[in-house]
């Protein structure tokens, strides 16, 4: 399984998510997640005045939070959407032609991580820009559950996709991510290695998700040539109920130190994992995650 797909060539493609509360008095819009696979026509977004404002490289929180703090779920749903959003970068972003572009979307993330009321409200003025974008949320659907201690019925965000900035230098004056390079082609699988009646694959899949985002965030930070080729790295850990790892493991060296501690720290920074599901009964569960780089 692919957990990674390479961009070809350099190209600055940017997904820019502020983390702002501010109170919202409206509720999400009740259309039917189907129908919020397509863009719809471009919106005026309403003005809203921010009760403060954190810049942490996140999305921007456009509903009350109740108190809560979202740094860790903001992180993990930047990680998930920018690891979808990837794979999608149209030729058009690429060299030579580097076409620059901004796209705005918001939406509401319920309880579940299901969306509603998805829309457009500033397009980049290219249709190929503008379905990247909100492919990259929509192919990520479901999003990660919102916390537990999370009152509220949703969150409602605002994603800001921004596609070779022409002052990137301005850019990371209000965000503490670095450029982002082209990806490190990886690949892995996900495992249950203990008992896990109740769940099926679907889980695999959102733990892979989010190792592989948190994955190539570390390696676009990691020098360049650093990690080349490498024999596969096979790590164990245990997610217990409330999402949260114990127990990581090296269990097969790739023969790559930096790559091993690489991956096992992509293990650790992606945690905690959605709460496992109601209909498994275990206490924990154990996972072996292995990944390469062909």
């Amino acid at each position: 399984m692919h957990i990674a797909s390479p961009l070809p060539h350099k190209v600055t493609c940017v997904l820019i998510l502020v983390f702002a509360s501010v109170v919202s008095t409206h509720s999400p819009a009740q259309s039917d997640q189907a129908k919020d696979k397509t863009p719809l026509q471009e919106k005026k977004s309403e003005e809203k005045t921010p009760l403060t404002t954190e810049r942490r490289g996140g999305i921007e929180i456009l509903s009350d939070t109740m108190g809560v703090d979202f740094g860790p779920y903001m992180k993990r749903l930047r990680f998930t959407v920018q690891a979808h959003w990837d794979l999608l970068i149209p030729k058009v972003a690429l060299p030579p032609t580097k076409k620059s572009g901004t796209v705005t979307i918001e939406l509401a993330v319920m309880k579940n991580g299901t969306v509603r009321g998805m829309k457009l409200v500033k397009s980049s003025g290219d249709p190929e820009l503008d379905k990247a974008a909100w492919s990259g949320i929509t192919d990520a659907i479901p999003l990660p559950t919102l916390p537990s201690e999370f009152k509220g019925d949703y969150l409602q965000l605002r994603c800001n996709f921004l596609y070779n900035p022409t002052a990137p230098s301005a850019m990371l004056k209000t965000s503490n991510e670095p450029n982002l390079r082209p990806a490190t082609i990886t690949r892995g699988t996900v495992e249950y290695v203990s008992d896990h009646e109740g769940l099926d694959g679907g889980y695999t899949k959102l733990i892979l998700d989010a190792v592989q985002s948190s994955l190539q965030n570390l390696l676009q930070k990691a020098p360049p040539g650093s990690i080349k080729k490498s024999n596969q790295v096979a790590i164990t850990f245990s997610i217990l109920r409330n999402g949260a790892v114990k127990d990581i493991k090296l269990k097969k060296s790739s023969g790559n130190k930096s790559f091993d501690q690489t991956v096992w720290e992509a293990i650790r920074s992606s945690s905690p994992y959605q709460d496992l599901p109601e209909q498994f009964k275990g206490k924990l569960l154990k996972i072996r995650c292995e990944i390469d780089v062909p």
